[in-house]
């Protein structure tokens, strides 16, 4: 299973983006989508641990583990890998192609009025692990699963990147979503 968000949107007053979340199954043939669900979050907001998981449940009764690519989601609201092991019941991998930065984070997150609330959450990804994958390096932040365990579920979800596809695959559903989005506001 695999989450992630598509381009930021203004709806009203309001700023949001799209997400999705995608179900595959890994097979002797291949990987093929099972599902996927899609909605809208909050830019800034703080939402998205509970609408990830909820979304994940809808889809799957017990995945073998959610994978996203940031604990950022809709600019700086974040998801809570702890939250989503908890309310899921499945393994969580946050995947980055490059080393995350608590600082980086942290400076775009500063001025936020959520900033003591989210400030655990980035804090995390000072303790991304490396994870050498044969597609190249991951850093990944892991929950419920081991280093071992969750670079065998990475690259059994890899086929065209080191982003695992049901990750990449999430991506383009949300930003197709986003562009449609932005037609749809901009006839009205």
């Amino acid at each position: 299973m695999g989450c992630d968000d598509g381009e930021i949107r203004k709806v009203g007053l309001q700023e949001y983006t799209t997400y999705a979340c995608v179900s595959m199954r890994s097979t002797a043939q291949g990987i093929y989508p099972r599902d996927a669900t899609l909605g809208l979050l909050r830019v800034d907001g703080l939402e998205a641990s509970s609408v990830i998981a909820a979304a994940v449940r809808l889809l799957e009764r017990k995945p073998a583990a959610v994978i996203l690519d940031s604990v950022t989601i809709a600019g700086f609201n974040v998801v809570s890998p702890s939250t989503i092991y908890r309310l899921v019941g499945a393994p969580v991998i946050v995947v980055y192609s490059y080393k995350p930065s608590y600082e980086r984070l942290r400076r775009g997150a500063l001025n936020l009025a959520t900033f003591k609330v989210i400030d655990r959450i980035i804090r995390l990804v000072d303790n991304a692990i490396q994870l050498k994958t044969r597609r190249g390096v991951l850093y990944a932040l892991l929950w419920g699963v081991d280093p071992p365990e969750a670079l065998r579920l990475v690259e059994e979800f890899q086929i065209h990147s080191r982003i695992p596809e049901p990750v990449r695959v999430a991506h383009y559903i949300a930003s197709a979503a986003s562009r449609l989005l932005r037609e749809c506001l901009n006839k009205t």
